[in-house]
């Protein structure tokens, strides 16, 4: 049985021709303003969203990666966004250069092993890159802290030892007054080209808690890098990250092909000096520290 259908209501003295066209009128209004309404919501979401650039992998290119991090310490702040810290940088290269990253990574070593593992790069199978994670606390003299052993200078740490130089390889020094560290006994205990330090002279290094909102909301302000660690340090992760690997982090995604030369490292390194510049303009400055990436010294000849 079919239902009589409702006349439409004209307005007084209108004309059926007239009717209609009002009524596809407000219908093309309806549509017209819904679409345009959709549209700036939708440019509205891209505005907010932060990209997440998708490194493209690299084939035919090795590397590894190794780190020492003393983490566990009894009484002094324990470091474990160092620790996680050391795991982003891995994870980071092993999207650049897969299939796998080599490497050797020690924790709350002593003296003696921490010599030790300074042997275990110029042993392993030489790789294109190689990237060396160093973390502890340190002091303002730029002394390594163990944890049941005096602290001590690199000097007497690598003392005896002396390593090729390697145009490969750089050391990443994420600690406090990372600049007071003595350099030139880095350079020639590890073979490295260059050194990307934390921390100047006069700096503590902080760390990064993405479950904190003050002094800033770091999962809505980055909401990529955010994204990225859940991902790849997974539901175990306490959060946290030390400031470098923030920095780290955030030149990573913002590199879409890995390093290929020494010039793109170069590169790479000056992008995580001017990003923590860049932090250290806004809220949450007082987290920030300055990195800086040192080059070998040229050799002089006489």
């Amino acid at each position: 049985m079919s239902l009589p259908t409702r006349p439409a209501i004209a307005a007084p003295g209108a004309s059926p021709h007239c009717t209609k066209l009002s009524l596809a009128l407000r219908r093309w209004k309806r549509r017209t303003f819904g679409f345009i309404v959709s549209v700036a919501v939708l440019f509205e979401a891209l505005g907010r969203a932060e990209p997440t650039v998708a490194p493209r992998r690299t084939s035919g290119t090795t590397a590894d990666f190794s780190a020492a991090v003393n983490w566990d310490f009894a009484r002094l702040p324990k470091l474990d966004a160092w620790r996680n810290t050391a795991a982003v940088i891995r994870r980071t290269m092993a999207q650049w250069y897969p299939p796998e990253i080599p490497g050797h990574i020690i924790e709350n070593a002593s003296r003696e092993s921490l010599r030790g593992f300074f042997g275990n790069p110029s042993k392993s199978p030489a790789s294109d890159w190689s990237i060396v994670y160093l973390a502890s606390h340190q002091s303002r003299h730029g002394r390594w802290q163990f944890l049941n052993e005096p602290a001590e200078s690199w000097a007497d740490i690598l003392a005896g030892i002396q390593c090729p130089a390697k145009g490969g390889r750089f050391l990443v020094l994420d600690v406090c007054f990372a600049e007071a560290a003595d350099r030139d006994a880095l350079f020639h205990g590890t073979g490295a080209s260059g050194i990307l330090l934390g921390a100047a002279h006069s700096e503590e290094a902080h760390e990064i808690n993405f479950q904190l909102r003050f002094p800033i909301d770091a999962a809505r302000r980055f909401p990529a890098e955010a994204r990225w660690l859940r991902d790849a340090l997974g539901q175990k992760w306490d959060a946290r990250i030390s400031f470098l690997g923030f920095v780290w982090l955030r030149a990573f995604l913002a590199t879409p092909e890995a390093p290929r030369s020494t010039e793109d490292w170069n590169g790479f390194f000056r992008l995580c000096e001017n990003l923590a510049r860049e932090f250290r303009g806004g809220r949450g400055a007082a987290l920030a520290t300055t990195v800086h990436f040192v080059g070998r010294p040229a050799v002089t000849l006489h």
